[in-house]
């Protein structure tokens, strides 16, 4: 019993993380989606492990990975 509710509070904490670090870096998500928005594709398999940050270029930017599922959608000819 003890050892199930040591890993009760394990996946807590972990999403718990989770849900500090995409509350820390929301709006740089948001504006990295809205970007492949704008270019029409539509990246489908969103999760943290497809999330890294950029430690080549020293900037720590936020960098969308995996887009092996993602949708490229016909640009809307109507105005």
């Amino acid at each position: 019993a003890q050892q199930q509710q040591q890993q009760q509070m394990q996946i807590k904490a972990k999403a718990a993380r989770n849900l500090l670090w995409f509350m820390q870096r929301g709006e740089e998500l948001l504006t990295a989606l809205a970007h492949l928005h704008a270019c029409h594709v539509a990246h489908c398999d969103l999760k943290p492990s497809n999330l890294m940050l950029d430690s080549h270029s020293g900037s720590g930017a936020l960098l969308i990975s995996d887009l092996g599922l993602a949708k490229l959608h016909a640009q809307d000819s109507q105005a």
